[in-house]
This record gives C-alpha cells, structure tokens and sequence, in this order.
C-alpha cells in the first residue's frame, strides 16, 4: 500500500475498504431493489400530483367550482336557451360600460348557451345583449338590429333587420 491508496474487495453486500490510513472497515450497503423503488416513485409521484393540484382538490370538495354568483349569472340564460336555435352562431355584444369583466361574462355566456356559438363580430341574424343592470333604451341598440323581445335579466334577443 503506497501513499493513501484505498484498495477495496466485494463480498456479496458487504465492502470491505482498506486504507493504508487505517485499519480495515467493513461497510454493508443498503440496496433497493427493482419493485422497492417502482413502488417509492410510485408514491412520490402520486404525493407531489395531489401537493400540486391540492386547490382544484378544495374546489371541488366544496361542490360548485364556480361559485353561487357564476351559478346564478349563468341561469339568467335558461330563458334564452328555450328561444334560440339549438344548433348555430349567433352575435353577442356584452354591457360596454362593463371594462374589465367583459371576457369573464363572454366565456360564461358562451358556456351557458352551448352548443351554440357566440361571436363577438356582427353579421349574424340573431344578436344577444348582455346587461346585467337593464335592457339598454332602444336608441342604444345595435344597428341594423330590431328587439325581438326583452328577455329579463339584462338580457335582449335582437333580430337582425332585413
């Protein structure tokens, strides 16, 4: 043994490490098998998917994701659904004095009146305003367009004039 050299031998588990140090040390090693490790992984993983996800878990423990309020916006177009097409693209035009909550009431009606289509462009026949206060006065409703009727709500259904 020249200058610290380590010099080491295996036996089955065990390790015996010499040195020129000291005297000999038996080591056994601790080893994990295959399946042991899997089953670790397995585990961890399923441990840091529900730590991750552990805000959707207390969402939908309490019921509704949405909330009471998106629960009741969104029931205010059960009137609407029983007198539009089924199937098709109609026009929607939200309150515009509403600045910040306009994409949130889109998607929410969008998703209420399913499967239709809603586009915020013009040139569909039917169009649907969204007020959540009051129906606009007519001299404020979209051109081209004739009120159908007054849904309630906040909510008008306009045709468009031909």
């Amino acid at each position: 043994m020249k200058g610290g050299t380590t010099f080491k031998r295996r036996q089955a588990d065990n390790e015996i490490i010499t040195s020129s140090k000291g005297p000999p040390v038996l080591r056994q090693e601790t080893t994990l098998n295959y399946p042991r490790r899997a089953h670790i992984a397995v585990v961890l993983l399923i441990l840091l998917a529900l730590l991750s996800s552990r805000d959707l878990l207390r969402i939908t423990s309490h019921g509704q994701a949405g909330g009471a309020e998106t629960v009741a916006y969104m029931r205010r177009f059960d009137v609407v659904k029983k007198v539009l097409p089924a199937r098709g693209v109609i026009c929607y035009a939200p309150d515009p004095r509403v600045e910040g909550g306009t994409t949130k009431d889109y998607f929410l009606a969008q998703y209420a009146l399913a499967p239709l289509v809603l586009r915020t462009s013009g040139g569909c026949d039917l169009l649907i305003t969204n007020y959540p206060e009051n129906l606009p006065h007519p001299s404020t409703a979209p051109a081209n367009y004739l009120l159908v009727e007054d849904l309630g709500n906040g909510i008008a259904l306009f045709r468009k004039a031909r």
